[in-house]
């Protein structure tokens, strides 16, 4: 209600310099309002760009995709589980037992003695 008033008060055309250029550049500002102000794409936006049913099969493909990665995991730890866990318990213990004792002596040996080792010029 203020500004048109202020507006034709105090800035009017003909108190503007005779050197006065409207700028060439516009502002971030101005860009953001002269976007805003654009409403013919809002009435592209109203439509979905993706209907219900192209949703409900990309949502069922990612659940088969799913399905095949956690199976993929399950036969991977039931074939570990079926290397240590044999019908004999004792082997079992024994596998077990040699694992983690190479394991621990691995992990105590620095890797720079085991490739020494290995490469018989140690002695």
């Amino acid at each position: 209600m203020l500004k048109p008033l202020f507006t034709r008060l105090f800035f009017e055309e003909k108190d503007l310099s005779s050197c006065y250029k409207e700028p060439l550049v516009q502002s971030q500002v101005d860009l953001s309002r002269k976007k805003s102000m654009q409403t013919e794409h809002w009435k592209y936006k109203l439509k979905a760009e993706s209907s219900l049913m192209t949703r409900l099969k990309v949502a069922k493909k990612s659940v088969v995709v799913l399905v095949i990665v956690l199976m993929k995991i399950s036969a991977f730890c039931e074939k570990i589980k079926n290397i240590i866990v044999w019908d004999d318990r004792d082997r079992s213990f024994m596998f077990v037992m040699i694992t983690v004792i190479g394991y621990c002596s691995f992990a105590v040996i620095p890797l720079r003695l085991v490739v020494l080792f290995a490469c018989n010029k140690f002695l």
